[in-house]
């Protein structure tokens, strides 16, 4: 909210809600801002915010803004976090071939 405030944009604060109903109100909005405390590896909401189209603001504890992919939005998106499912369980499978 401060940040909000301090750079004058329009904002509304999503409160609690279902999962979809709380996607569904991000999709309304042209830009996600989420700043979470603690660390967080990947952060679903933002990844299914900029599969949405929608732009997102966040800081330095969301270890997915690292990542090559996270460049992309959209459909674009949402068709490399697909790759990236199956690349993950082809991963897993050759390690358990290696090791019989």
């Amino acid at each position: 909210m401060e940040y909000c405030i301090y750079k004058n944009y329009k904002y509304n604060i999503i409160p609690s809600m279902k999962y979809e109903d709380f996607l569904e109100n991000i999709s309304k909005n042209k830009t996600f801002v989420f700043f979470p405390k603690t660390p967080e590896t990947l952060s679903r909401v933002v990844v299914e915010a900029k599969m949405m189209g929608v732009k997102v603001v966040t800081n330095g504890l969301v270890g997915a803004t690292s990542e090559s992919w996270f460049r992309k939005s959209g459909v674009e998106l949402i068709q490399a976090m697909r790759d990236k499912k199956n690349d993950i369980a082809n991963k897993v499978i050759s390690v358990f071939m290696e090791k019989s």
